[in-house]
């Protein structure tokens, strides 16, 4: 029982965590496929071409013909939710009532806090992120879906496959619907005009941060402030030095921390007013010029418009310090342990997860984290950011640290870096700090 209450704090934790980072009505501020991306005004209402004739044979039944599966999904009220509705009609007769997931990743987790965790079975699926499926996933609140992911687990990245779909486990519970890897962007314009291209490493990076860095203007600009975004970034900074994230006794995370400060106070490319900034407000310096390189997630690409993307944004193999690991996040639907309609939900996410499913998924809505739909260039042609997605996808990626005690560890990593950054404490009390509270959380 202890542990039950234990789990159900975790996730209204995790409800205020992201209540304080909720993002601006545009995207959100730790996963930008939090709004439904509307369709081009020039796309078709109708579903996307078949699948390609390599495709697994298909294994829908017609045996929950007539049976309702109730979806709660952000997609709803996109307009060309009726294609995925369709779809499943024609391959399954299962009819799908959708229903509006909130777009705040605050109000999401409260409300399926309300619902997901006390057994109700109103939705038979529903949206989720790594974050709150590794919850849900310790709660016994998710049932497996390996019948309806591993007919196509050939199309997914192994960290994909291994981290987000099956949370570590032998088993798959979430399936995938976008793949979102923390992109490194550069301007190509300032590059052009001091003559430099992206760089390959750490010392490239800081001589490229330092060339752009004149004039009002920062080599690399940021969001740290804290609700999510400075975690984002410890995260990816640890990674690329090769750190231990839960021992920061460990000489590769302290000099993650210790790199992160020193682009402030020593090489002077990054403004301290970053400590004060959501992604919000660093896409709007980077897309205004004040930044020539930055590390976050495709809000950017899309926020910059086909007519800046390749111009003003362009995005780059990340710079290898330690390592060259881009952190990712992932987003996708789960089946409510606790539905009696469990069959016909997994009929309804053989649908989804098949090519055809996904494609609509990529086209229309968050995206898709199928490689040969990434691929597919009608998708590419709609989705600014979608062959890079899949080349990433492809190298050295691996999930931001997930624990069903995340919302405890971003607060206390954020608590105390936010207060080196800002020069309130030093490295050694910071990391001290982050030690003890890791220890007292029962790490």
């Amino acid at each position: 029982m202890k542990k039950l209450v234990a789990l159900l704090l975790a996730v209204l934790m995790i409800a205020c965590v992201f209540a304080g980072c909720a993002k601006p009505a545009d995207k959100p501020a730790d996963a930008p496929a939090d709004a439904p991306a509307d369709k081009p005004a020039d796309a078709p209402a109708d579903a996307p071409a078949d699948a390609p004739a390599d495709e697994p044979a298909s294994e829908f039944s017609m045996d929950y013909a007539g049976e309702t599966v109730t979806v709660f999904s952000r997609q709803v009220p996109n307009e060309n939710w009726q294609a995925f509705v369709d779809l499943v009609k024609e391959k399954t007769g299962i009819i799908v009532e959708g229903v509006a997931a909130p777009t705040s990743k605050g109000d999401l987790a409260t409300k399926l806090a309300a619902v997901v965790t006390t057994g109700d079975d109103t939705y038979d699926l529903f949206t989720v992120d790594e974050i709150l499926a590794n919850t849900y996933y310790a709660g016994g609140f998710i049932a497996p879906i390996d019948d309806a992911i591993m007919p196509y687990a050939e199309y997914y990245s192994e960290g994909v496959l291994n981290d987000c779909v099956k949370l570590g486990t032998d088993n798959c519970y979430i399936m995938p619907q976008s793949f979102n890897p923390g992109f490194f962007y550069y301007n190509p314009q300032i590059f052009t005009e001091l003559g430099i291209t992206p760089p390959t490493n750490k010392d490239e990076f800081l001589a490229a941060a330092e060339a752009i860095s004149a004039d009002g203007r920062y080599g690399f600009g940021c969001g740290w402030s804290t609700g999510g975004y400075l975690w984002n970034y410890i995260c990816t900074f640890v990674y690329l030095f090769d750190g231990d994230f839960y021992n920061w006794d460990d000489p590769n995370t302290q000099a993650a921390i210790q790199f992160m400060y020193d682009c402030i106070y020593t090489y002077e490319i990054t403004p301290q007013s970053v400590l004060g900034d959501n992604y919000t407000t660093m896409y709007q310096k980077f897309l205004e010029g004040q930044y020539g390189m930055t590390i976050c997630y495709s809000a950017l690409a899309q926020t910059a418009g086909a007519e800046n993307f390749g111009t003003v944004v362009d995005i780059a193999k990340y710079p290898k310090f330690n390592t060259d690991r881009a952190t990712f996040n992932c987003w996708g639907m789960a089946l409510n342990a606790a539905s009696k309609k469990q069959e016909a939900a997994t009929e309804v996410l053989k649908v989804w997860t098949s090519f055809e499913g996904q494609k609509i998924n990529a086209m229309y809505f968050d995206g898709t984290a199928r490689l040969d739909v990434l691929d597919d260039p009608e998708v590419i042609g709609l989705k600014l950011e979608s062959q890079d997605v899949a080349d990433y996808s492809k190298g050295y990626i691996t999930p931001r640290p997930m624990s069903a005690q995340v919302s405890e560890v971003e607060e206390l990593m954020e608590v105390n870096v936010s207060a080196y950054l800002s020069n309130q404490i030093d490295l050694a009390t910071c990391c001290a700090n982050v030690n003890k509270g890791l220890t007292d959380i029962g790490f």
